[in-house]
């Protein structure tokens, strides 16, 4: 039996069209839906007797703001200078992460742990969370795939993203930061030397308004094509013309990618993001996703 835990308020709560380029903001207060805290970013909450949404303190959960007497008696320009400043500040803000060991890791038993996936260019989103049924997790019993349930679809075009992690104590520190993360994959195979469908990494350093590619190891197969013409549209995915996995995973076997996170991206709002494409032909099993973790080293 396919399960599957599917995030319908995703992690970026806004996307506005920088990611054809399009691009997602990170989420504030109360806009993630969640069961459990392991739904939330690292260091948030889930208001499990609520409405279940993630917070980054109970203090924030609706009912619970202990100084809303003292605000209808103060200046109104107070009330809105300090309002404003909240706001803002808990949109774009998470803990800094101490530099050492195991950063932040993920394993996706116990629910997204903050990641939000979406459509881009397409209208379908594949990427789901749980157990895949007739193939197996890197480990434990869910993980992520662009169908827990057999191929994925043609025209498709769509992301996977981390919640916001906050490097900064990462950035005066002598470590190298690596993230690595388990994957197995079959996409459509390669046809005359053309690369259709498949999937690629990148990271942003600003909390996923812009996005750069990155070269992970073991490392891509080549240029993505991402023919959308006919059926799909004549648009052209994301993933189009950049480097990325592409046929079948070597060895048939779930794989461990490394990627070093260089002092650009140790910020207070890193992400990182997988993106994936498939063109007007052909269906394959997809793309598999597990056990992601930073490392200082």
């Amino acid at each position: 039996m396919v399960t599957t835990a599917r995030n319908t308020t995703i992690a970026l709560a806004v996307t506005t069209c920088f990611l054809s380029a399009c691009f997602s903001i990170a989420p504030g207060e109360g806009q993630i839906e969640c069961l459990a805290d392991a739904d939330c970013p690292p260091g948030w909450i889930c208001n499990v007797d609520g409405d279940h949404q993630c917070y980054s303190d109970a203090s924030e959960f609706p009912g619970t703001d202990t100084d809303s007497d003292a605000d209808s008696d103060t200046d109104s320009d107070t009330d809105s200078d300090t309002d404003s400043d909240t706001d803002s500040d808990t949109d774009s803000d998470t803990d800094p992460i101490e530099c050492t060991g195991t950063i932040v890791d993920f394993d996706f038993e116990s629910g997204d742990q903050g990641f939000g996936h979406g459509a881009l260019g397409s209208a379908a989103d594949p990427w789901e969370r749980g157990d895949p049924g007739d193939e197996t997790c890197s480990s434990g019993s869910s993980c992520w795939a662009t169908n827990l349930g057999g191929n994925y679809a043609r025209c498709l075009d769509a992301e996977l993203v981390s919640p916001v992690i906050n490097l900064s104590e990462c950035a005066s520190a002598s470590a190298t930061v690596m993230l690595r993360f388990m994957h197995y994959y079959i996409f459509q195979p390669v046809d005359v030397s053309i690369w259709r469908d498949g999937g690629t990494l990148q990271f942003s350093s600003n909390g996923g308004s812009t996005w750069q590619d990155v070269v992970p190891s073991p490392g891509y197969e080549g240029e993505i094509d991402g023919n959308y013409t006919g059926p799909c549209g004549d648009t052209s995915p994301t993933l189009a013309n950049h480097d990325g996995w592409s046929g079948t995973i070597s060895g048939d076997a779930w794989t461990e990618v490394s990627v070093e996170i260089g002092n650009l991206f140790k910020t207070d709002e890193f992400r990182f993001r997988f993106l994936f494409a498939s063109d007007r032909v052909g269906e394959e099993t997809g793309w598999f996703i597990d056990d992601i973790g930073l490392y200082a080293e």
